[in-house]
């Protein structure tokens, strides 16, 4: 089987990192000694973008490198705006960018790697920031991707935590714009009844603010934090072609009704042209 590149590095707590999250967990189950792999005490946390799934080399349509890169540009344009609210401008485009163009997993293996975690009990859930405006196209993504977490064992699609803008839905925990991971999870470990009798928690994410975010949040869990390094395989995100991207995007799918529709109303859709 391949080996995943591990590597174990100084943090406030010792912390992997893996190019290769399904090949991580895998070896991690083989690894695990028996008396200390209860699945019912045990929770996967695996964020989405750049750590499950990705865009292909050279495109930034749909990455999140772009969509950093937006929220950046939109902030500036409009300093008084919360980051919610910048956030929440640009997601009615990408909402319409993400089913057309295409996207890849960052490691062919995870979808048996979560199908066999799933059968031995393990509680496997995504993670993302993504805010609700994309909740749907996100879970289309995932389907087409082949990856699903915990699913049914999940209560029905609900908020949660008495926040309208966090929601549980298909094993994914979308813990919306302007909040962040650590207090999400501390609250859903404390609060929710899908979470509860867990004492580890394994966290995989591809970018260290969530990781360190965890990790001073959570302090009643063992927490293992494990950076996925796959980006660091990609080029830095280049604004410029990703404007001649996004520029040329618009101008190919000007025709379809939901493109044509932001090119003709969508005050955003129409700065990016």
């Amino acid at each position: 089987m391949q080996t995943a590149r591990i590597a174990a590095q100084e943090l406030n707590n010792q912390q992997e990192s893996t190019d290769q999250p399904g090949i991580y967990l895998q070896e991690w189950l083989e690894k695990c000694p028996q008396n200390a792999c209860l699945p019912e005490t045990i929770l996967i946390i695996l964020d989405i973008d750049d750590t499950v799934l990705t865009t292909p080399h050279g495109q930034w349509l749909g990455s999140s490198a772009m969509f950093y890169g937006l929220l950046a540009e939109t902030q500036q344009q409009y300093p008084g705006w919360t980051r919610k609210q910048a956030a929440e401008h640009i997601d009615v485009l990408l909402s319409a960018i993400y089913p057309r163009v295409p996207l890849q997993l960052t490691d062919t293996s995870l979808p048996q790697t979560l199908h066999t975690l799933r059968d031995k009990g393990f509680r496997v859930s995504g993670m993302t920031s993504r805010g609700l405006g994309v909740k749907d196209v996100t879970l289309w993504q995932l389907q087409q991707a082949n990856i699903e977490f915990m699913g049914t064992q999940f209560s029905s699609p609900h908020t949660t935590l008495n926040e309208p803008s966090i929601r549980i839905e298909s094993g994914v925990v979308f813990v919306g714009h302007g909040n962040t991971k650590g207090d999400i999870l501390k609250k859903l470990l404390a609060k929710e009844p899908q979470f509860q009798n867990i004492e580890k928690v394994i966290v995989i994410d591809d970018r260290q603010k969530h990781l360190d975010d965890i990790q001073s949040s959570v302090t009643d869990r063992e927490i293992v934090t494990v950076l996925c390094s796959y980006p660091q395989s990609r080029v830095p995100y280049n604004n410029e072609q990703g404007r001649v991207q996004m520029k040329a995007f618009l101008e190919q799918w000007r025709d379809d009704a939901v493109i044509g529709h932001l090119i003709n109303n969508d005050r955003y859709t129409q700065s990016l042209l």
